[in-house]
């Protein structure tokens, strides 16, 4: 197995960067990452890649001289004093992932090996862990848009879940905003909007769900009865909208005798004493289940 190896002394610790996740091992001299050789030579290659920028990035100075690849069984005793750092310290929200070679997706009908995304959420309980991936707009685009439109059955194109042996970190776009546009005109596309020319200043998730949560606003000049989609058929006031996510959408802000709390919108079952802001749920409810994560 090929190592990724560093080693610092003293003069070189003194010039790490104030938030280097090196400062934690105060007592270590010698890091470094395994690549996995079930991977891909192009995978592995990857890693090797994401390790040198990784150990660059925790110093002021340049380090790359001080960097080798090894070959595990080469390196002996080093090895038992030295300090392993694990994929994982990446795996973080908002960071970015590359998808490993080789990986189907069952919904997609796709091999989205090589795609790019960002972690959006995770799950994990004591044994297995599992991340939510948004993918890019470049990723998107890889993918023909009849083959989305003929394989997508309430469960969005944009978004998948993948364990942290399927995954590897990455960079990310190179320009954040041009791969934005990208996604959201595939999102545009896909959706049948009542008037599309309404749309044609949103460059963004984020400013889609901005279009949303101002209708609903400007919809709401009094509480509006509603009730929610549970078992409970009680009827509460929707008094405000407070804010939106990428990860539920647009957020109502409920109140009734007893208590007060934020919902996302898609939870909303009916709306009883206002036609116009009924329609526009509606509407807003039979788009976003493309668009949102499901």
């Amino acid at each position: 197995m090929k190592l990724v190896f560093l080693e610092i002394k003293a003069d070189l610790r003194n010039l790490l960067k104030p938030d280097s996740i090196i400062k934690n091992y105060s007592e270590v001299d010698s890091f470094y990452f395994s690549i996995p050789t079930r991977l891909s030579i192009s995978d592995q290659n990857h890693l090797i890649k994401q390790s040198f920028l990784f150990f660059k990035s925790q110093f002021s100075v340049d380090i790359e001289n001080h960097i080798s690849i090894v070959n595990k069984r080469e390196i002996g005793t080093k090895l038992k004093v030295a300090k392993e750092l694990s994929w994982e310290i990446f795996f973080r929200f908002n960071r970015w992932i590359r998808v490993c070679d080789g990986i189907f997706d069952e919904d997609l009908d796709w091999f989205i090996s090589g795609f790019s995304g960002k972690i959006i959420d995770f799950y994990s309980d004591d044994k297995n862990s599992v991340f939510l991936i948004a993918f890019s707009g470049d990723s998107i685009t890889k993918i023909p848009l009849n083959h989305i439109q003929a394989t997508i059955n309430n469960i969005s194109p944009f978004y998948t879940f993948l364990e942290p042996e399927l995954i590897m970190p990455d960079i990310g776009p190179e320009n954040l905003n041009v791969d934005e546009k990208k996604r959201i005109g595939i999102m545009l596309e896909l959706t049948n909007f009542k008037n599309l020319s309404t749309f044609e200043k949103i460059e963004s998730f984020s400013g889609l769900l901005k279009f949303w949560e101002d209708q609903f606003k400007a919809n709401l000049v009094n509480p509006a009865e509603v009730r929610i989609n549970s078992s409970d058929q009680s009827i509460y006031k929707l008094k405000d909208i407070p804010y939106f996510d990428e990860r539920f959408g647009v957020w109502g802000t409920l109140i009734s005798d007893i208590k007060m709390v934020d919902i996302p919108m898609m939870e909303i079952q009916e709306v009883t004493n206002n036609k116009f802001l009924s329609d526009l749920i509606m509407e807003y409810q039979k788009t976003m289940p493309l668009l949102l994560p499901n």
